[in-house]
């Protein structure tokens, strides 16, 4: 049966400035929500791109005002982000709240932290969780969960230089932060070539994404690189890899296709995981694409092409994911794909957003306002009931190609309609009960 498309333009809420009457740079924007209230870092550079860091914090109950940005480091102007992936991490449960980032204030360089007892309304300054060997030892992608049982989780890639091994490890504590077990390796990245596994610059793309599960495990999700033995042909996909803590980590398995590129140069991906209300969703974007995965607790199906775009981000709530990603025309867009085919749109401004960072019922992004890079956002309604989905991959109409796209699709027991050709359909699966 085919799915006509009505497409209906609504109004949409303002984007709200976060950081506003500075003139430092404020970049690399990360929002985690829980319940009412968003919690938000971000880094502030002083003097320019090359200036010193400093890791900023905001937090919202109604996801329209927010809270004077804090500076969360002790030392003002020594933490290490020179780039997107050198980026803080954070980490929510109820009130508990922790921030890592990587601090230049010491040498050999550190991992601090800090650390809310009452939902980001009074800090603390933590110990620090990891010594780096030497100046050339760099900590990208830095990622903080807690699990259910309350344990702590951080993951990151350690790496030495550009044309040397680049590990991704993890560390773990039982006590809020206080003590942290040794460095695990969950993935050598030594296949494929191991003169030289996956070394070189690593830009957003390599960015990898984990959900912390029941019983101290975690679940990760990355871009793994290999090649064919046969012609040493480069190709990469999407990995999922599931850990039980203490143990030894399972080998990954494929989400979606692999895609051969022949050499070594970036073909995108940084997915995204979630956990959703019967199982997890994985987003990644691939050649300027934006594919999703679903495991329901049988394993990930088949991968479902969304549209254009590159480095989303992904979050759920009440039966909905709701995806954010940019592509180049910096152009913030919100769709309600409702049942039956149509689909509402919430169009936003025209700017220059880039990184979004999607919470619950709120999107944080960087944006180029009053002659300076902040840190807004934008709030949009949550639908109460589940939604269907039909997209087009040449792009909304009227809106070309290139944009910066938040979805929400309805997920819990989502199942494809139809693949064939650039039609994608989802409809609600009928319950068991």
């Amino acid at each position: 049966m085919a799915l006509a498309c009505l497409f209906l333009l609504i109004p949409a809420s303002q984007a709200v400035s976060v950081t506003e009457n500075t003139e430092d740079l404020q970049v690399w924007p990360m929002v985690k929500s829980e319940g009412a209230v968003s919690h938000v870092i971000w880094i502030q550079k002083a003097g320019g791109w090359s200036g010193t860091s400093d890791v900023m914090y905001s937090r919202t109950t109604d996801t329209e005002n927010w809270s004077a940005p804090l500076r969360l480091n002790p030392l003002e102007g020594h933490v290490k982000a020179n780039y997107q992936q050198q980026h803080p991490a954070l980490a929510v449960s109820g009130d508990e709240i922790r921030v890592f980032w990587v601090s230049n204030a010491v040498s050999p360089n550190q991992i601090d932290s800090a650390y809310s007892h009452d939902g980001g309304l009074t800090w603390e300054v933590g110990g620090f969780v990891y010594d780096m060997d030497d100046e050339h030892h760099l900590t990208n992608f830095l990622e903080a969960e807690f699990d259910t049982e309350g344990r702590l989780h951080l993951l990151w890639q350690d790496t030495r230089g550009h044309t040397e091994l680049r590990q991704m490890v993890l560390v773990s504590s039982s006590d809020g932060g206080v003590n942290w077990t040794s460095p695990a390796v969950v993935d050598p990245f030594n296949t494929g070539n191991v003169e030289y596994p996956e070394g070189g610059y690593a830009c957003e793309c390599c960015r990898h994404s984990f959900v912390a599960t029941e019983g101290g495990g975690v679940d990760i999700v990355y871009r793994h690189v290999d090649r064919f033995p046969s012609n040493e042909t480069w190709y990469m996909y999407t990995a999922y890899l599931h850990w039980e803590v203490g143990n030894q980590p399972l080998i990954p398995t494929m989400v979606g296709e692999i895609w051969v590129t022949g050499g070594r140069i970036c073909p995108e991906n940084g997915p995204d995981i979630v956990r959703t209300g019967d199982g997890l969703a994985v987003l990644w974007g691939h050649a300027g694409k934006t594919y999703l995965a679903y495991d329901n607790g049988s394993g990930f199906g088949e991968q479902v092409p969304l549209g254009l775009g590159i480095v989303p981000s992904l979050g759920y709530v009440g039966g909905y994911l709701h995806y954010a990603y940019h592509d180049g025309d910096s152009v913030l867009r919100v769709l309600r794909v409702e049942d039956g085919g149509s689909v509402e749109v919430l169009n936003s401004s025209a700017g220059t957003q880039r990184f979004a960072s999607v919470g619950i019922g709120v999107v944080l992004f960087q944006d180029y306002l009053n002659e300076s890079w902040e840190i807004a956002s934008q709030s949009f309604e949550i639908p109460e009931q589940e939604a269907a989905m039909v997209e087009d991959d040449e792009g909304l109409p009227g809106f070309g190609p290139l944009a910066t796209l938040i979805a929400l699709i309805g997920a819990a027991g989502a199942r494809s309609l139809r693949t064939r050709g650039r039609l994608i359909g989802f409809k609600q699966r009928p319950s068991d009960s």
